[in-house]
């Protein structure tokens, strides 16, 4: 298929040559899953115009003002959603 998609020819047998040990694939879909439920939140916080409001980089200060320290997840309890919560993800991709 992707190389239908493409026009470049695809060795079949490579098709995991791009996914290391780790699965690094799961903290891509992690920061999605999360940037969605971040988003909602800024819609219902700060409404529509969220991506230029002045209010928005006053929470986002607010809510990252440790850095790095809190775990995703953390940062999804403190907006109101559970870490798993795919919901807004796939309300998302759903509108795409």
């Amino acid at each position: 298929m992707l190389t239908e998609a493409t026009g470049v020819r695809y060795d079949p047998r490579s098709y995991l040559s791009d996914m290391d040990s780790g699965f690094y694939s799961a903290d891509y879909l992690r920061a999605w899953i999360r940037a969605a439920q971040l988003r909602r939140f800024l819609l219902g916080e700060v409404g529509q115009d969220w991506w230029r409001s002045e209010q928005t980089g006053e929470i986002l200060r607010a809510l990252f003002l440790e850095g790095t320290q809190p775990a995703s997840e953390e940062v999804a309890g403190r907006i109101g959603f559970d870490a798993l919560d795919t919901g807004p993800l796939v309300e998302n991709l759903s509108k795409s």
